[in-house]
This record gives C-alpha cells, sequence and structure tokens, in this order.
C-alpha cells in the first residue's frame, strides 16, 4: 500500500511539473497578463519544492520510483530555468529599449498605440518617447471619475508637450451597447442600431444619430481621447455563432443595408 501510494505522489509530482514548465513558456502571454505577477512566484516556489523533493526521491528510491523522480527534477528544473530565463530575457530587451538613442525610439514608437496596466510603466514608455499612442479600456478607469480620467491623460500628454512632440494618440473602444469601454463613468448608450428605423428612409434618423454621436464626441473630447474605434461597419447579416465569445457583429453592427450603413457611419463620423 505504501508503495502504490509513493508511485500516485511521484505522478502527480510528474503532472505538476509538466504543467509547470508549460506555464513558464507561456508565461509572457497576454492571456495570462492579469496573473503574470501571481504565476510568476507560484511556479518558482513550486519548482524548488519539486526539485528538492526529486532529490531526495532520487536518494531514497530505486526503479520506477526512481525514474519518476529523475523525471521530476528534469522538467520542474527546466520550468525553473525558463521561468527565470524568460523574465530576464524581458528586463533585458527592456533595458535595451530604454537605452536606445530617443530619436531612434521616437522614429519607432510613433507606429505604436498600446494598452497598459501600470500607469508607471506606460509613464516611462512616453517619457523615452517610445510610443506614439495609449489605448485606454475599462481595466484602466475601474472607480475612477471623468476628472481622475482627464488628469492622467493630461499627465501624458504634458510629457509630450515638454519634449516638443505631438499630441499622443489616446484611443478608446466607445461604440455604445456592448462596446462601451468607459461606461461608467461616461454616459451608457444603447447600440447605435437602435436608434434608427428600417421602416422609414434613413434620412429621418440622421437627426437621431448626430444628437448620438455628440454625446460620445462631447464627453471624449472632455476628458482628452482624441480616437474612438467606433462605428462598427460590418453589414449585420444575423449570424450567430456559439463560439463567437468577442466580436458578437449581430450585437454591435448598424443594418445589413450597406447603403444604411454607410450613411449613418458618415454621419457619426462627421459628428464625432
Amino acid at each position: 500500500m505504501q508503495a502504490v501510494y509513493h508511485l500516485l505522489w511521484n505522478i502527480v509530482q510528474l503532472l505538476v511539473a509538466l504543467a509547470i514548465l508549460f506555464v513558464a513558456n507561456y508565461l509572457r502571454s497576454p492571456f495570462l497578463a492579469n496573473l503574470r505577477f501571481w504565476l510568476f512566484w507560484l511556479v518558482l516556489g513550486l519548482s524548488l519544492s519539486l526539485i528538492i523533493s526529486a532529490v531526495i526521491g532520487i536518494k531514497k528510491y530505486r526503479s520506477l520510483l526512481k525514474i519518476l523522480s529523475v523525471l521530476v527534477l528534469i522538467f520542474s528544473f527546466a520550468g525553473f530555468s525558463s521561468i527565470l530565463g524568460t523574465e530576464a530575457k524581458f528586463h533585458l530587451v527592456k533595458h535595451q529599449i530604454f537605452s536606445t538613442d530617443a530619436t531612434r525610439l521616437e522614429k519607432l514608437g510613433n507606429h505604436f498605440i498600446v494598452g497598459y496596466r501600470d500607469f508607471e510603466g506606460l509613464k516611462q514608455l512616453v517619457e523615452h518617447r517610445a510610443i506614439g499612442g495609449v489605448f485606454i479600456t475599462a481595466r484602466n478607469i475601474k472607480e475612477q471619475s471623468k476628472a481622475d480620467i482627464q488628469q492622467k491623460i493630461s499627465t501624458l500628454q504634458a510629457i509630450r508637450q515638454q519634449q516638443g512632440l505631438s499630441p499622443l494618440w489616446i484611443a478608446v473602444d466607445q461604440e455604445g451597447g456592448i462596446v462601451s469601454r468607459l461606461s461608467p463613468p461616461l454616459t451608457q448608450l444603447p447600440p447605435l442600431a437602435t436608434i434608427i428605423s428600417e421602416e422609414q428612409p434613413i434620412e429621418q434618423s440622421k437627426a437621431a444619430v448626430i444628437k448620438y454621436a455628440r454625446v460620445h464626441g462631447q464627453e471624449l473630447s472632455e476628458i482628452g481621447v482624441n480616437l474612438n474605434f467606433a462605428p462598427v461597419v460590418d453589414l449585420n447579416k444575423g449570424v450567430i455563432n456559439p463560439q463567437d465569445k468577442f466580436s458578437q457583429i449581430y450585437r454591435r453592427a448598424i443594418s445589413a443595408d450597406r447603403e444604411v450603413v454607410a450613411k449613418v457611419a458618415l454621419w457619426y463620423c462627421q459628428t464625432l
């Protein structure tokens, strides 16, 4: 019975070691960004524990258990080395970028609009002229007022002004409906499609579209946003795909009629 317990325990350790190696190789994936800090220390701690346990097992066990302990040691050490190597490489590249001549970095940076999680890290990018714009989304404005958002944008633009550079592009995704990344604190508007009538000539909806776009334009301008990724100009073909968890065009598109979409989008953009 004791032998079976040790066998199962070693198999569990081997599976954990394989999982650690997998996570270590994908730690810098955007999908793990929210968990990256905690995963780093978790993987580091678990891999060290497994390495120690495997070394003890190699000295203690024979035959199959010893082989399993060797495998645990190999994979856990690989995970440990991989995560340290990945982080070291990241910080080395970051150091190289920030050590690059500012003028040269500016030429490349002007082509990038970046999202962020850490505002201080974002400021560092702006100070080094490493970006040309910022994408602000829901995670950046949690529990913040319009004034809070405006202050942060103003801080970044002040840095650009001191550098004698053109203003940053401050981009958002504020379409209305399900894609209203800055609501709250900005006004939550319904989908643009809901304010037009398919039963009447589209020109009769022009005033409503302009009023709708004016709300977006005024509120975004007040906080310092100068680029809105809206409206959606895809045609609504009514296609509902259960596997589509992101785009959901059928809930966002203006109309199935391309002429309607073109006119509404034009009025919206001209007003914005």
